[in-house]
């Protein structure tokens, strides 16, 4: 599903999607037609196709909110909208933007509205699904949590993106 934003250049492509959704794919797929994703050759075992450099801020935004919180969980979308990271925001948009480009990481869910104001022209928002019994299967075979913490982290992740495409789609 992609979700058009904005009808202006550059023409900006964010991928939001929960880890096993299809996200690499969907990153590959778009270098391979030409569009910057960013630092995509993938890395590591399980980081494939993601910008390493939003990956970081995108780790940080969400400690930085979990530390106002005082908690280990995920932090809520108050919290995150409250911590302070407009400068290095914009630093780094300014620093990957071109004409045709975009970034992958499945963080992206959480912390998105922070960036939307400062993404200028056309914005692509493609948001990956997949059957919740699937995903939580793969989750519980690689991941060292209980299945109560994947179902959440798979909940949260998905109310996360439902809610920026209601919030969005408003003409």
């Amino acid at each position: 599903m992609t979700i058009k934003i904005h009808d202006k250049h550059p023409k900006t492509y964010v991928i939001l999607g929960a880890p096993g959704t299809a996200t690499s794919l969907i990153s590959k797929a778009l270098e391979e037609q030409g569009i910057d994703m960013g630092n995509t050759k993938g890395y590591g075992r399980t980081k494939f196709y993601e910008n390493k450099e939003f990956e970081d801020l995108n780790k940080e935004i969400i400690e930085a909110a979990k530390k106002l919180e005082g908690t280990k969980d995920l932090p809520s979308e108050e919290s995150i909208m409250a911590v302070d990271f407009e400068d290095k925001i914009k630093k780094i948009i300014k620093k990957h933007k071109g004409e045709f480009w975009g970034w992958k990481d499945p963080k992206n869910s959480l912390t998105l509205k922070k960036f939307l104001p400062h993404l200028e022209g056309d914005v692509y928002l493609i948001c990956c699904f997949r059957k919740p019994y699937h995903l939580l299967h793969m989750y519980n075979w690689y991941r060292n949590r209980t299945r109560k913490e994947n179902r959440g982290i798979m909940n949260t992740n998905n109310r996360s993106i439902i809610s920026i495409i209601k919030e969005f789609c408003k003409l």
